[in-house]
């Protein structure tokens, strides 16, 4: 079973509508919206720290590679 129809059955249609008719986007979830259907609490936070610790590897990254 694809990733997305494993995903689809756990978060319900309703939650995953890019996945009933994705046209010509390509564009993922948003993460919160994943993490609010799972019901993690402060998921808005929760998906903004993850971004931030993924910026701060990046940029560790970079510093690595220079």
């Amino acid at each position: 079973m694809a990733v997305a129809t494993k995903t689809k059955k756990i978060l319900g249609p309703q939650n995953t509508p890019e996945w009933d008719n994705p046209g010509d986007s390509i564009r993922p979830s948003p993460l919160v919206k994943i993490m609010e259907a799972l019901g993690i609490d402060n998921a808005d936070l929760a998906s903004e720290a993850l971004e931030d610790y993924r910026l701060i590897d990046a940029l560790i990254d970079e510093i690595q590679v220079h």
